[in-house]
């Protein structure tokens, strides 16, 4: 007696395509066949065609039940299915004329217990035979494949063929619907409710039981991408159900206690958590909980691995990993890397292009350079000096000095000790601004940002970026200060980080350090973030901005008393706010002159990155929809 051949179809609305489907099933070339139709609840007209097509070939059975979604009503069809195998056939795809015949040959003649296929992926509406036309001979590679060759696996090959790095037509292996199988296979085992990546879920439980498979290198599937739909549209939050499939799969290998299939799942998830980290970020910033499983997956598939180094990079920093691998990168996002890069590079050449060669200005820097290396010299600390003796002159705290007496210890004593700290500082201060302002706003922003950056002629010229004081360190805890701040409107709980930068701000220039605390108040109250701020976020700001400057001040009392801050308080705070705008006697429009003119030559470049960037930011806005793409809490941090 022939064998019967249940194919299974999920139905929801797809009234456009299902005729498609089914007329694919109905003229197969083995015609002993179960066609069973599972109406998902659509509301649609897919019910009637099903009724209709029912009413037209006895060998279709429908079936009508209420939404659950793919995965159940592929189990409403195998509850019900009577055949000798089993097929699947998603309802906007259709098959070969001679699927059933083809895959049902290759398990008869090699006594297996299922056949795969190759597929073809369609964007086109109506059905094409001619998309199944033989494959071509491949040509020039190393594997020679001619239409139709056969690869047979017992159960383990099987298993392994799952994993990319095992087999180059690894996903042919991991979907359902591309597969005949004998139907003593699916007892027991059902597809996950409610879940996408279903088929990542159960099919190494299938392989498990098979004894043998056969994979038939021929096109007998055609696959229909559909725009928007949950699997091939943008990132949702549905998409980590992968990450829960190959939960599932460790979970019951760790079970049988094979642990060759532990490590293999193990690393296929850690390679996931990878693929979707970013783009969770990137969709979802506010998804604390769910990045940080993604980062717990790859430190198990780190100590699961042999190849242990792109994992510890990706864990040290996710950011420089993406740069450096261009992992989830569409052609705009490399061509934003590239960018980014040239940029990035270009301004490391101006901070570090003959960074040794201009005499030490007199001032702050000379000063900051003796403080440093007379502290290292006498292993002081806390209290800085001049000649070695009591410094009451430059009435910074230490911070920036200590900076530079690490590089000195590293580099020795010189010039380039001197000023790299500084170096650092900016270049670390662009890729934070540029990360930041990428994952708020755009890479368009970002690049405007970077090049802002790196056009800004004072810093350069100036004592910040090539010079070895305290601006280009405190620059940095001010933005990264600001930064946090705009965001504490989806991350109130990170205040705590916005207190240690204006405590770290404070030891490296105090007076300055006030312009954060005003800011800030200003801030949380006209945002309105002030109400989301909860008790235990205020206790965490308080002790990250009291406990690093208190421990300060104690040891630095203990060293001369209240003289330093007498004088401190008197000629840095009070002497220097009635000097006139920022002590200098020019006043007010004295920076506006500077950075917009006279250290610019006459190319005012500065001014021309100004302009850049305010047309960057007009063309962003009206891109995303005016000034309401930019929320109110933003607006008022900038």
């Amino acid at each position: 007696m022939e064998a019967l051949v249940s194919i299974i179809l999920p139905i929801y609305r797809v009234e456009k395509y299902l005729g498609r489907a089914i007329d694919s099933c109905l003229s197969q070339t083995y015609s002993h066949l179960e066609i069973i139709l599972v109406d998902d609840g659509s509301d649609d007209s897919c019910g009637e065609i099903c009724d209709t097509y029912a009413k037209k070939d006895a060998r279709i059975r429908v079936i009508h039940k209420e939404n659950g979604g793919l995965s159940d009503a592929r189990n409403a069809g195998l509850d019900v299915a009577t055949g000798d195998y089993i097929a699947f056939v998603d309802s906007d795809d259709y098959i070969a004329p001679d699927f059933i015949e083809s895959l049902l040959c290759c398990i008869r003649e090699e006594d297996a217990d299922l056949a795969l296929c190759s597929y073809v992926t369609t964007e086109d509406d109506g059905l094409k035979l001619s998309v199944f036309e033989p494959l071509k001979e491949a040509v020039g590679k190393e594997e020679h494949i001619a239409d139709g060759e056969r690869e047979v696996s017992d159960s383990r090959t099987l298993l392994n063929n799952l994993y990319d790095r095992n087999h180059r037509d690894a996903t042919y292996f991991i979907v359902a619907w591309n597969k005949l199988y004998k139907a003593e296979l699916w007892k027991e085992i059902r597809f996950p409710k409610g879940k996408i990546h279903e088929d990542e879920a159960i099919m190494h439980e299938v392989f498990d039981r098979a004894n043998k498979g056969v994979y038939l290198r021929r096109k007998l599937y055609a696959y229909y991408q559909m725009p928007g739909s949950i699997t091939r549209g943008s990132f949702q939050m549905k998409r980590l159900d992968w990450l829960d499939a190959l939960d599932k799969r460790v979970a019951y290998f760790e079970e049988k206690g094979d642990e060759e299939q532990v490590r293999s799942a193990k690393e296929a998830r850690a390679n996931g958590a990878i693929h979707y980290y970013y783009r969770l970020k990137d969709a979802f910033p506010g998804e604390v909980e769910q990045l940080k499983r993604l980062k717990g997956y790859v430190k198990e598939g780190r100590k699961a691995s042999d190849r242990k180094v792109g994992y510890t990079a990706f864990l040290l920093s996710p950011f420089f990993y993406r740069t450096a691998t261009c992992v989830e990168r569409d052609d705009k996002e490399r061509l934003y890397q590239l960018l980014y890069s040239m940029i990035l590079i270009f301004t490391a050449l101006l901070c570090l292009y003959k960074l040794g060669v201009k005499y030490v200005d007199p001032w702050d820097e000379a000063r900051h350079g003796v403080n440093a290396y007379e502290m290292l010299r006498s292993g002081n600390l806390i209290k800085s000096t001049y000649l070695y003796e009591t410094d009451y002159y430059n009435l910074k705290p230490m911070l920036s000095m200590w900076l530079i007496m690490a590089f000195m210890k590293v580099l020795g004593p010189g010039v380039i000790a001197l000023r790299l700290p500084s170096v650092c500082c900016y270049l670390l201060l662009c890729v934070l601004v540029g990360n930041f302002v990428r994952n708020r706003y755009g890479r368009v922003p970002a690049l405007f940002s970077m090049m802002f950056l790196a056009a800004n002629t004072t810093p350069f010229l100036a004592h910040m970026v090539r010079s070895g004081d305290a601006d280009s360190l405190y620059v940095l805890l001010f933005s990264v200060a600001m930064m946090e701040m705009i965001r504490l409107k989806e991350r109130p709980d990170k205040l705590w980080v916005c207190g240690l930068m204006f405590s770290l701000a404070f030891l490296t220039k105090s007076f300055h350090a006030g312009i954060i605390a005003l800011i800030g108040i200003v801030f949380l109250i006209g945002s309105g973030v002030i109400r989301k701020i909860k008790v235990k976020h205020w206790v965490g700001f308080f002790v990250s901005t009291l406990a690093p400057v208190g421990i300060w001040a104690i040891l630095r009392y203990r060293t001369d008393g209240t003289q330093f801050f007498r004088t401190m308080w008197e000629t840095d705070v009070m002497g220097r706010t009635s000097a006139g705008f920022g002590s200098n006697e020019a006043g007010f429009g004295y920076y506006f002159s500077y950075y917009l003119g006279r250290m610019s030559g006459e190319l005012q470049v500065y001014l021309v990155a100004l302009v850049l960037l305010l047309l960057g930011m007009v063309l962003a806005l009206r891109k995303n929809g005016g000034l309401k793409a930019l929320k109110n809490s933003d607006v008022l941090g900038f």
